[in-house]
């Protein structure tokens, strides 16, 4: 079950008590949405942070009114606007799923709730460093020529159950390039 691999993978960050990890399970609870289902909008209030048991979520922003990806969550990731689920801040990033999705939520209600446990500091330093870390990856990534910045991207992302224009705004390329890249990677995947 989900929600436990979710528990493990706490336990593996931080120790977690049996009385946390019971009320985290009573209180979190799953949910199902077809592709293109928004689950965070920009601007509104954050009262969810997420669990992806199953797909793909993307994260993006605007700027200068265009939209840009800045983020695709795998099944095993934990996402949220950060600032606007534990600061109260309105989110500046839109989640919408890629693929169906199958997600466990955990309400900012419900967290306020567990902030009787030690577990909860460390649960959101948890979310955090995750976070800075996929900003660090992004931002290492960004240094890369446009072949190797695809490469890089291929090797750490289910590429091929992705939208090419979604990847090509989270590599920041043209569409038509990203399309030469992933046909060249591709062809020289498949000849070896």
């Amino acid at each position: 079950m989900a929600i436990e691999e979710l528990l493990e993978k706490l336990h593996g960050m931080f120790p977690v008590t049996i009385p946390f990890r019971t009320e985290l399970k009573a209180v979190m609870y799953a949910e199902e949405h077809d592709k293109l289902k928004i689950l965070l909008k920009e601007g509104s209030s954050v009262g969810f942070a997420f669990y992806l048991e199953i797909g793909l979520v993307e994260g993006s922003v605007k700027r200068n009114g265009i939209k840009m990806v800045e983020r695709f969550y795998k099944a095993g990731e934990i996402f949220t606007d950060m600032d606007g689920f534990f600061e109260g801040k309105k989110a500046l990033i839109e989640f919408t799923t890629v693929t169906k999705c199958k997600i466990w939520v955990l309400t900012r209600a419900h967290y306020v709730e567990l902030e009787k446990y030690k577990e909860t500091d460390k649960l959101k330093d948890a979310m955090m460093l995750l976070e800075k870390r996929i900003d660090a990856e992004r931002a290492y990534m960004m240094t890369l020529s446009a072949k190797e910045r695809f490469a890089y991207f291929a090797v750490r992302y289910p590429f091929q159950e992705l939208p090419n224009k979604l990847c090509a705004s989270f590599v920041s390329m043209y569409e038509s390039d990203y399309s030469k890249y992933k046909a060249e990677y591709l062809r020289d995947r498949n000849n070896k």
